[in-house]
């Protein structure tokens, strides 16, 4: 399978080439990492595929080909709260900040 990564400094796609083989032949489905219907102006870098560990470079071109891919492995403020762990983290951060609140408003 063949992907396509933004490279911006050059202003073109690099290609890569991936052993696995597409899952349809009508087009990739959605990635797993997106819900069904992804919102409006959700970044192009986390609505890509990402690269496969194996796929190995395959040349560059100024369209791209296959299936659109970022190189990107997260990054600093990459995370997503539409997962339950976060909220769930978040919350609890909360209620144990509220416990010790009270707890010294006491003394």
């Amino acid at each position: 399978m063949i992907f396509s990564v933004w490279n911006a400094p050059a202003r073109a796609y690099d290609y890569y080439e991936s052993p696995g083989t597409p899952t349809s032949l009508s087009g990739p489905a959605t990635p797993a990492h997106l819900r069904k219907r992804p919102a409006l102006g959700i970044a192009p870098d986390s609505a890509a595929w990402p690269l496969p560990s194996d796929a190995r470079p395959a040349g560059r071109g100024p369209y791209a080909r296959g299936a659109i891919a970022t190189s990107a492995r997260g990054a600093m403020g990459d995370v997503s709260l539409d997962n339950g762990g976060v909220m769930l983290a978040a919350g609890l951060g909360v209620a144990a900040w509220l416990i010790w609140k009270g707890s010294r408003r006491r003394r």
